[in-house]
Formats: C-alpha cells, structure tokens, sequence
C-alpha cells in the first residue's frame, strides 16, 4: 500500500493523503459515531479537489485491484460510507463547490460535497426554491442526497431529489469521466 500512497500523494498532494491510524479509525464509523459490525478501517483516506483527480484515483485503484469507498460527511446510518475490507477511502468533502444557477433553464450544477443548505440558500437569494426540503440535516450533500433518493416537504407533490436530476457528471471506475443526461 505505500507504492499507491505515494501514487496518491503525486495527485492530490500530500496533505490530501493519510495513513495515519488514528485517521483511519475515525473513517470506520457511520453517523454520530456509530459502530457498524461488520465495517472494518480503510487503508487509506485520499481527498480529491475535482473530477480530474477523482479519474486519476479511480483508475489507479482500478489498475491495482484495490476497492474504493467513497464518504461525504459520514452522515448515513445504513453503512453505505464505510470500508467493509481496508481499500482506499476517497473523502468528497473538498467537492463542494456550487459552480453556478442557470435561471433561466432553472437548473443548479454542484460538486457532489455541496450541501442543500448552500444550494437552498443560494436559491432564496434569487426569490428561487428547490422544490423539496430535505427532512434529513440541511448540511446533507447533494450527491448523497440525490444517491439515496432523498425526499422532504413537499416530497409528496414535487417527487424525491433523484427526480429532479437533469444530469451527472460520473467517473467510471476505468477512469473514463462521462457526462448523462440532458445537460
């Protein structure tokens, strides 16, 4: 793992990197602390600034038959965020950018970190509203919201957030970056 730890470091930098176990620990856990039984620490945690790092890691990790885990702010409580058997952990955390509101096509594009606190705030600026309220933290990202298929008020007249998804931005584990859908 130190062969891919310093591969790692040559794209995020040093200071995106750990290995340090006290680091890693804190990794292993769901929401609040929780313990989950059968989650185990990653091996490393990596943090990507953007999509072209995020391909980087991933293909990486493909070519090396190493499993990835990705996490936002750890808040989900079925486990789906923490390593089941080390691997590499890639925090999203520093993906949280609104890059822009296109108001007259009434569609928002973020970075997967950013939170519908941000979004919802930058909305009402503009006498504008996500059609739904998340139920869950306000500081939830947007792309576990949308990854979970997040619902809220006014869930039951305007859908769940997956619903309002015009278009993503993925990196597949190859590395490949695609845009979908209708953006």
């Amino acid at each position: 793992m130190l062969d891919i730890e310093q591969m790692l470091r040559g794209i995020v930098g040093p200071e995106n990197v750990s290995s340090n176990p006290a680091v890693l620990e804190a990794y292993r856990f769901v929401a609040l602390g929780q313990d989950m039984p059968v989650c185990t620490r990653p091996g490393i945690v990596v943090m990507p600034a953007d999509a072209e790092q995020v391909s980087r890691i991933l293909s990486l990790a493909n070519r090396s038959r190493i499993a990835v885990v990705t996490r936002g702010q750890g808040s989900g409580f079925q486990g789906e965020n923490v390593a089941l058997e080390g691997g590499i952990m890639m925090d999203m955390s520093l993906m949280d950018r609104l890059l822009d509101i296109d108001e007259d096509n009434m569609v928002a594009i973020a970075e997967t970190a950013c939170t519908m606190n941000v979004l919802n705030y930058e909305l009402d600026k503009r006498g504008l509203a996500f059609p739904i309220r998340p139920w869950f933290s306000p500081n939830m990202h947007i792309g576990a919201y949308i990854i979970n298929n997040g619902t809220g008020d006014f869930g039951a007249a305007h859908g769940r957030a997956g619903d309002h998804v015009r278009g993503l931005e993925v990196v597949l584990p190859s590395g490949e970056v695609m845009k979908l859908g209708s953006w």
